[in-house]
């Protein structure tokens, strides 16, 4: 990983430290909830493939059991809108192939419960600007797939897949980028909103998004000039 690319992960995992120590004061608005566990994801993702790239792939497997049930939570989450949508619009035939139960995702064996996560994705992504009526974000269904590749990661083919390829740099340099557009397009403008009624917050965060090289060289802010 390039060093700047570095920086960027390091100052993202400050920004998640800020907002966990500080959760009380944003907790309710629903949009940030959302990404900051998308970013939280992001951030493990990249760590995954590093740790991956290094050969050493125990944390990996500790934490895969966590990422199964975090991505089944939010698998359910959108299973359940998707059904919402499908009983309004009396669409039978989508209400068939997406009514999976809680149950059924937690007794699937790794690689039923992948491709059944994957199916939610693909078909609540074909109906989002429908599904927006009933809450699903693009956050949601962008931390849905996030959850869903961190489980393939953790999953020992794949995990030697990703060994044996070019993969992991070429994921990790587009997770960076994410996670780089996630907080300039959303996450920034979201916790502006506090500049006022908690300015310590918010001042917490902002020193927190500066990157600081290595060297002790200060990189511009993003969107600093």
């Amino acid at each position: 990983m390039k060093t700047t690319d570095e920086n960027k992960l390091n100052a993202a995992e400050a920004v998640v430290l800020v907002l966990a120590n500080n959760i009380a004061i944003w907790t309710m608005i629903a949009a940030i909830v959302v990404i900051f566990d998308l970013l939280k994801a992001k951030i493990q993702l990249v760590r995954d493939l590093r740790q991956i790239q290094e050969k050493d792939n125990t944390g990996v497997t500790k934490r895969k059991k966590k990422v199964r049930e975090k991505m089944e939570e939010t698998g359910i989450n959108v299973i359940r809108k998707l059904v919402m949508f499908a009983v309004a619009t009396e669409d039978t035939e989508l209400d068939a192939n997406i009514n999976y139960t809680a149950s059924d995702l937690s007794v699937a064996s790794e690689n039923r419960v992948s491709d059944i996560i994957r199916l939610v994705y693909e078909t609540a992504n074909t109906h989002k600007s429908e599904l927006a009526a009933y809450g699903v974000t693009d956050e949601m269904l962008e931390l849905l797939l996030t959850l869903h590749q961190q489980f393939l990661v953790a999953m020992p083919e794949t995990r030697e897949k990703i060994t044996l390829s070019s993969t992991a740099t070429k994921n990790i340099n587009t997770l960076i980028t994410e996670i780089s557009d996630l907080q300039r397009t959303k996450l920034d403008r979201l916790i502006a909103g506090f500049a006022d009624t908690n300015p310590d917050f918010y001042q917490q965060y902002k020193n927190a998004r500066k990157i600081v090289d290595r060297g002790g060289r200060h990189e511009p802010e993003e969107g600093e000039k």
